[in-house]
């Protein structure tokens, strides 16, 4: 809808703004550049018999989120990796006030951050990958990893 509740001065020269700005634009980046963020169909568990694509949501600890999960009212945290032929990516979403320490993928890897909306990174990128089998997901935030197998 396009009204005053939800419509930005992208004009004005605020720093905060222009940060905000400046995130989105990387987004817009990043999202052009990245096959498996631009589908133009659903990803599903099993792989795709043409592309090979999927998609798998998980819990915090790294299990597949089963039924019940998803309507746990004290969930607040969630994941989704989807996986191409030379690339995966790791979307970390946490809606806790704490920080969520998230097991990586078995089979995986290395990972590293793209997108850390608790400081406003966006990278196109990955610059050093993570050495542990977890990462702590910043309160309110989301992360994207990448791992590249090319």
């Amino acid at each position: 809808q396009d009204n005053e509740m939800n419509w930005l001065h992208w004009d004005v020269e605020d720093p905060r703004q222009l940060d905000f700005q400046a995130f989105v634009q990387g987004l817009i980046r990043l999202r052009r550049s990245r096959p498996l963020l631009g589908r133009d169909r659903f990803l599903h568990e099993d792989p795709d018999p043409v592309t090979g694509s999927f998609a798998r949501w998980l819990r915090p600890d790294g299990s597949a989120m089963e039924p019940g999960d998803w309507d746990d009212p004290n969930a607040r945290a969630i994941g989704l990796m989807l996986c191409g032929r030379e690339e995966c990516l790791f979307v970390l979403m946490n809606a806790h006030h704490e920080p969520i320490g998230f097991s990586l993928p078995d089979g995986v890897g290395p990972w590293g951050v793209l997108v850390d909306s608790s400081d406003g990174t966006v990278r196109q990128h990955v610059r050093s990958t993570i050495d542990n089998a977890t990462i702590d997901a910043p309160p309110r935030a989301l992360l994207l990893l990448e791992s590249r197998s090319s």
